[in-house]
């Protein structure tokens, strides 16, 4: 496992950066994101892609590097999720007709609270390739 990320390290071209964005895409959409390599169900600290473990009241989503860290955050009903853009660009966190950050610069953030049980897709609108998603639970 360690010499595949090695060697994506190594050949830092725009190739390998689709293919990780083409990735961490595919880990969002398909369930499984949860198997290992044996096909049996990979244990949460073992996968680069769990889920931030709920927490009550607030989490917080690094947007660095183009992407959102974490990329998926489950959380209980009235948690407010806060993206802080440690990139060097301006992004946003627009989930359609759900919410919309507009554009957060370098260094400034984005709050949104969650009332509600329900799964929030997530993208910048200036980078298509970056997703994430909250899922809230009661």
């Amino acid at each position: 496992m360690y010499a595949h990320f090695e060697a994506r390290r190594r050949n830092n071209g725009d190739r390998d950066r689709r293919e990780l964005i083409a990735g961490d895409r595919r880990d969002l959409d398909h369930p499984s994101h949860a198997l290992d390599r044996s096909g049996e169900a990979a244990s949460p600290a073992a996968s680069p892609q769990a889920a931030a473990s709920p927490v009550v009241g607030r989490v917080d989503v690094e947007i660095v590097r183009l992407r959102y860290r974490p990329n998926r955050v489950e959380v209980p009903a009235g948690t407010t999720v806060t993206w802080t853009n440690s990139d060097v660009v301006p992004h946003t966190v627009t989930a359609r007709g759900d919410f919309d950050s507009g554009r957060i610069d370098q260094s400034g953030t984005y709050q949104q609270t969650f009332p509600a049980a329900g799964v929030f897709w997530y993208e910048c609108l200036y980078h298509k390739d970056m997703v994430g998603r909250v899922v809230v639970n009661e």
